[in-house]
């Protein structure tokens, strides 16, 4: 880690200085770049690390907005990934993302953390376009603003922009694994399978040991008609990560008796009886629905958007909804999210 602090902060008081912006003490600004990354571990563990190296970056320099910007990020990751409740951490993200704007309204750092508060949260993209082109536009080396571009692009079926936004990202980012996995998403939503698979492996080459490039390997390879290899990836990102060897046969066996569908079930049953990883109601919802189970899928859609999770995004372009695309309880809940951006279903 301490290669990456280093080169990422190496020219960071120029860069401050070059902008005509606040110039954090550089205690404050060892603790924000800790924070950013443990914000891309994405893990229940790490973001809580990224909370205190962010609060202690706060406390050491109040007048930092990037450090308060850091601290929307984070509730606004936790909330995306089903580890806390957007309703409680929507208001935290808004308040940081705004006082850093407070502390100094050309913050691209505070405007990028506003406008993935207006993605993940409000649904609103074209709130969330301007506040993030104002962000590129003043820092076009802020990484973590063309991050959310991607995301935004990507959730309106814009691939073409959103792969732009990713690769640019990566660019910036090179030696993080996060990076890569990123393009390698928004590739696979545009339906470019091989240059998804050419993202990761060039990831595990970063990181053999990567459990998220291995999990979304699966996934690919899975949308790309290829089941068996798609098993092999998923077995060995679920070894890495603990699972035992007894558990990965049962859901071998159950692969071998149903196909993808026994595994994913296994996989499911598992986690709920073992206290596995926090998982969203949209991702539970695509899991059903790759199950062929809508009632449960729809079921679970309709939790999350009770409680506005940000995945819903995502609805009118994740593969795993196609099937449900023509019941009226799915289009429903996808105009609830879409209403105030006009986006049509992508099929």
């Amino acid at each position: 880690m301490g290669l990456v602090l280093f080169a990422a902060g190496a020219m960071w008081t120029l860069t401050f200085a070059r902008h005509g912006r606040h110039v954090p003490s550089a205690e404050a600004h060892e603790a924000y770049l800790k924070g950013r990354y443990f914000l891309d571990q994405r893990s229940i563990t790490a973001w809580q690390q990224a909370l205190q190296q962010f609060e202690r970056a706060v406390a050491v320099d109040p007048q930092d907005p990037a450090a308060h910007a850091g601290l929307a990020d984070t509730y606004s990751a936790m909330s995306d990934f089903g580890v806390a409740s957007p309703a409680e951490m929507r208001p935290r993200a808004v308040k940081e993302a705004r006082y850093a704007l407070e502390l100094d309204a050309r913050s691209a750092e505070g405007l990028a953390a506003l406008g993935r508060t207006q993605f993940l949260f409000d649904w609103d993209f074209a709130a969330a376009e301007r506040s993030l082109s104002r962000a590129i536009a003043l820092d076009p080396d802020y990484m973590p603003a063309h991050q959310t571009m991607a995301w935004l692009e990507s959730a309106r079926g814009h691939y073409g922009d959103g792969i732009s936004a990713a690769q640019r990202s990566l660019q910036l980012d090179p030696v993080n694994i996060a990076r890569y996995t990123e393009l390698a998403w928004v590739l696979a939503l545009g339906g470019r399978h091989g240059d998804a698979l050419r993202q990761l492996d060039r990831a595990l080459l970063l990181n053999p040991r990567s459990v998220s490039a291995y999990l979304m390997k699966g996934w690919v390879l899975e949308l790309a008609g290829q089941p068996d290899t798609a098993l092999v990836a998923y077995r060995d990102g679920l070894r890495i990560a603990g699972v035992p060897d007894a558990s990965l046969r049962r859901s071998e066996a159950a692969y071998r008796s149903e196909g993808m569908p026994g595994f994913i079930r296994e996989w499911m049953n598992q986690s709920a009886t073992k206290g596995g990883a926090p998982m969203s109601d949209t991702w539970r919802a695509q899991l059903y629905a790759r199950l062929g189970e809508p009632d449960h899928a729809i079921a679970a859609l309709e939790r999350a958007l009770q409680k506005r999770e940000g995945a819903l995004a995502w609805v009118n372009v994740e593969p795993s909804f196609k099937p449900l695309r023509s019941d009226a309880r799915f289009q429903r809940i996808a105009a609830r999210v879409t209403q105030v951006n006009h986006v049509a279903p992508h099929n």
